[in-house]
């Protein structure tokens, strides 16, 4: 590789050290694990009881950096640019480049290029005021994995993300338009679409499907936005003052407190 890129790479790994810092001196301990799960890809301090409580109710996949966590960063930084008054190729090219930095800060697996390229696309599709198709937007980087590594075709993270997101397209988003779903029922049918479609792999690595999961990941997924709003806020605001860092990650440690209180009752 050449000198520049070991140089980015050194940036970006040092980067990552620094917000683990800062994530250990103002998290609660018992929130310390999922946060750098969920913002960093970093999963050596995951609780092992805590994971295998995630695991038994379905919910596991929240520990794992997804296209959430790149929607919310992408759209948050794409929106935030252009009020401030940037042009589309600015505001694309720049949250497109802090996606990429954040993605080689999470270790790109097959959920975040997929999900990164996707955003990509969908500033790209927005440069040029084109519309957003999301079944071709997800083969190119699928494209991409497979001619780098055909053998990511047979790993789980690569199946369960992109049959996740065909999931959205069909029968999620045709039967929606079909039955013409809006809002509450909406998203219900879009979770309900992604836990069918998902089963079969499920079942094949895991063996079992759980009771509850199809329940708890309606109320547990749109709850993660705020955990990464207040993590990110969190990681942010403590460069400026520690303590406003803690009182910012408030909102994680309470949803986090939420998951496990309701995984502990469904059990």
């Amino acid at each position: 590789s050449r000198p520049a890129d070991r140089g980015l790479e050194k940036t970006l790994r040092q980067a990552g050290l620094l917000l683990e810092e800062r994530l250990e001196q103002i998290a609660a301990s018992e929130d310390l694990g999922i946060l750098k799960a969920v913002l960093l890809g970093e999963k050596r301090d995951m609780d092992d009881d805590l994971y295998k409580l995630y695991q038994k109710n379905g919910i596991s996949h929240v520990l794992a950096i997804s296209g959430l966590h790149v929607s919310v960063i992408g759209m948050g930084l794409w929106n935030g640019l252009r009020k401030l008054g940037a042009g589309y190729w600015s505001a694309g090219a720049a949250a497109f480049g802090m996606l990429f930095c954040f993605g080689s800060i999470a270790g790109f697996g097959p959920s975040v290029v997929r999900a990164v390229f996707m955003m990509g696309i969908s500033f790209v599709a927005g440069i040029f005021g084109r519309t957003y198709d999301l079944p071709s937007a997800m083969c190119v980087p699928g494209m991409g994995i497979l001619l780098w590594n055909p053998y990511m075709l047979t790993q789980a993270s690569f199946q369960l993300s992109f049959l996740a997101v065909f999931a959205i397209f069909f029968p999620g988003a045709y039967l929606t338009k079909v039955w013409k779903l809006q809002g509450f029922l909406q998203n219900v049918w879009t979770s309900v679409s992604i836990q069918v479609v998902t089963l079969p792999v499920v079942l094949y690595y895991s063996f079992e499907v759980p009771v509850f999961g199809l329940v708890l990941n309606m109320f547990v997924v749109p709850l993660m936005t705020y955990v990464l709003v207040s993590g990110i806020l969190g990681l942010a605001g403590s460069f400026l003052w520690i303590r406003l860092g803690m009182f910012l990650l408030g909102g994680a440690h309470y949803i986090r407190a939420l998951y496990w209180m309701v995984c502990q009752c469904v059990e």
